[in-house]
């Protein structure tokens, strides 16, 4: 098997795995994204301000 058989071989198997990784990445970054929002959302109405609250859930 020739050295560039191997390279190209393994090139194929990480793009792969990258390919299946990625999406895992993105969703945890969203999820992350919205528990911000809605915990910021959360001090606003337990501050008792349940307007700002509901506009910054809107914005999701």
């Amino acid at each position: 098997m020739s050295v560039t058989t191997v390279y190209q071989t393994t090139c194929r198997f990480c793009e792969s795995i990258e390919a299946g990784i990625m999406p895992s990445f993105a969703f945890i970054a969203d999820f992350f994204a919205v528990a911000h929002v809605a915990t910021k959302a959360s001090n606003v109405a337990m501050a008792g301000d349940y307007e700002e609250a509901k506009r910054i859930i809107e914005t999701l």
